[in-house]
């Protein structure tokens, strides 16, 4: 698929590595993916892309990619590919932190990148069981928007 600049001014990027997070997020804020394309990364399970559609999304596309941290490189890659071509995409992600020496840092770092936290309050997936999921439990999980520094 190409993406010419007019369609990703209506471009939201899915980083996805706890689907049930990323599904839930888009779910309660599903009024900002009306009539945008979507494009999931990494999507697993698909439930985010599969709410998204539900949710009016003018287009879903997924792509998986088994999330490790040999693919985090690619991965991206590619986020920073598709915002040095529209800064007005937003790429919301879930991580799972499985390791303080690994963080997303650095390969934010690496491409030029940012981001900001999002409490996961927010969306209420603060609780111990997020939909219908073992998740949270003993996990420390992230919800975050990643965008190109400002340079």
């Amino acid at each position: 698929m190409k993406f010419g600049h007019k369609r990703l001014q209506e471009f939201k990027a899915l980083f996805n590595d706890i689907t049930e997070f990323l599904a839930q997020y888009v779910w309660f804020f599903r009024e900002e993916i009306k009539r945008k394309h979507i494009l999931e990364l990494s999507a697993g399970t698909a439930l985010p892309g599969i709410v998204a559609s539900k949710c009016n999304a003018a287009s879903v596309t997924l792509s998986e990619h088994i999330l490790s941290p040999n693919y985090f490189d690619d991965i991206f890659v590619t986020l920073s590919y598709i915002l040095e071509k529209n800064d007005k995409c937003e790429i919301w992600c879930t991580y799972q932190i499985r390791s303080t020496d690994k963080s997303l840092v650095y390969h934010l770092e690496q491409w030029n990148l940012a981001c900001v936290y999002i409490p996961l309050s927010s969306f209420e997936a603060n609780g111990p069981c997020v939909a219908d999921s073992n998740y949270p439990g003993n996990h420390t999980i992230e919800m975050l928007k990643i965008f190109k520094k400002n340079t």
